[in-house]
Parts: structure tokens; C-alpha cells; sequence
């Protein structure tokens, strides 16, 4: 699922959840896992392009497209831009590009897909090539555009955005969490470099991601080939809670 809602579902699970049980019948809860947190990496954002192009904000990782701007035209009522893309290689300029229901389908809806709850938004990828702002949503395309993989912040920035997963730095869990933990540490997104390439450590929106029900959230380690090849080698579930998310 997409990464830009991760935020605003965990705030909303704070918000509205009103009780926590564990998934097994009998079963007590257990306790808080253990932190292991590693640095974020500082990898300059190039934006300038989409600057240029009419979308702007003061905030520039989150950018409303102007009306009458090519991006617009593209299908953008804004771009969401991650602050790890900077590691990309070429240093190409990369948002996803969003569309609100509300504005009607984008004019090239086999490039988007659909996603949120009662709120539901259209989302692509914007790349910036030689000063051609073009819609990628392919790993082929994507593997065209950045392979070699070459380093461990480009297979970070790379793995996130091939699948969508998330970056997470700053884990926290409070002594009396509700939530029903299934290991006994998390630890920050972070890469490994292999003989096969490079493990990046990922995480997933709650699953499901919409309605009443118990959701998961899951790590989900992803090898980055030097190809630009990309699988997912590990899917562990951290933990579950109960929430009603809209």
C-alpha cells in the first residue's frame, strides 16, 4: 500500500481506537519489544524541476500542483516527495504524484492506482529526465531509469520506491502498549550490504489498511539486486492492534 498514508493511519489508530485484544484467546500480552534505532540518512531532494513546472508549498515534501501546470495536466493535484529519494542514482527528480478522487479520474488512469479508505486517492510516480516530466508505475521502467545499484543509500531509496514499502526511523513503544507484539525487538529501516546485493529493511502500511478489524504491521525485507532486480526475502509480522481506520 502506499507509504504517504502511514503517518496520518497511525495517528488516526491513536485517535479512534477504543479497545486492543490479543489475537489468540487466552493469551496475555506481551511485553514491550526492544529499540534499535539507526541514523536517517541526509540525502539532498532535488525538486527544483517540479518547482519549475508549477507546484510549490512551503512544506516542498508535500507540493500543490498549480491548474494550469504540466504536472496537472499529468494527473497531480499534488506530489508527496520522500525525503530518502535523494540517494537515487542519476539524482533525477521523483515524487508520487497524487490525485483526489474528488477531481475525477487522472487522464491516463492505467498509469495510477487506488488507494485509501473513505477518502480514496489516485497515485503514480513523477520522475523528471532531461527536463521531460514523465509517469513511471513499473519496476521495468523504474530498473531502466536507476540501474546499476550501486551503494546502500541507492538501494534504500530504490527499494522504497519499487514497492512502495516505508522507511521508518524512530521507533517508540510505550511500557503499557496495548498492541500485541510478535517479536522481541524492532529496529530502524537500515541496509545490509550481501554477496547478492543489498537487504533493506522496510515496513508495511497496517494491514488491512481500511475498516473495524485487527491490523498488522509487518517488516518486510527487500533485496535490492545490482540489476535493479528487486525481491521480498523476509515478511515478519512486529504486531497487531485494533482500530477502526477510515
Amino acid at each position: 500500500m502506499n507509504r504517504i498514508f502511514l503517518a496520518s493511519s497511525l495517528l488516526a489508530l491513536s485517535l479512534i481506537s477504543c479497545s486492543f485484544a490479543s489475537r489468540l484467546l487466552g493469551m496475555e500480552q506481551n511485553s514491550p519489544p526492544e529499540i534499535f534505532q539507526h541514523d536517517k540518512p541526509e540525502l539532498p531532494v532535488n525538486t527544483q524541476p517540479f518547482i519549475e513546472a508549477g507546484c510549490s508549498g512551503e512544506n516542498l515534501y508535500v507540493m500543490e500542483c498549480a491548474e494550469d501546470s504540466p504536472l496537472y495536466d499529468l494527473g497531480c493535484d499534488f506530489l508527496s516527495v520522500d525525503a530518502v529519494s535523494g540517494g537515487l542514482r542519476p539524482q533525477y527528480a521523483v515524487a508520487t504524484c497524487v490525485r483526489r478522487d474528488t477531481s475525477g479520474e487522472p487522464p491516463e488512469p492505467d498509469l495510477f492506482q487506488m488507494t485509501g479508505c473513505l477518502m480514496p486517492l489516485y497515485q503514480s510516480v513523477v520522475v523528471s529526465v532531461d527536463g521531460e516530466i514523465r509517469l513511471v508505475n513499473d519496476a521495468a521502467s523504474f530498473q531502466g531509469l536507476f540501474a546499476p545499484i550501486e551503494s546502500e543509500e541507492e538501494a534504500l531509496a530504490y527499494a522504497q520506491l519499487v514497492t512502495g514499502l516505508n522507511a521508518i526511523y524512530g521507533w517508540e513503544v510505550a511500557d503499557d502498549s496495548p498492541n500485541q507484539y510478535y517479536v522481541d525487538r524492532l529496529e530502524d529501516t537500515h541496509v545490509v550490504q550481501t554477496d547478492e546485493g543489498y537487504i533493506v529493511s522496510l515496513f508495511s502500511d497496517p494491514e488491512p489498511l481500511c475498516g473495524c478489524a485487527t491490523h498488522t504491521i509487518y517488516q518486510r525485507d527487500v533485496l535490492v539486486h545490482l540489476s535493479g532486480q528487486v525481491e521480498i526475502v523476509n515478511s515478519t509480522p512486529l504486531y497487531d492492534f485494533e482500530a477502526c481506520i477510515d
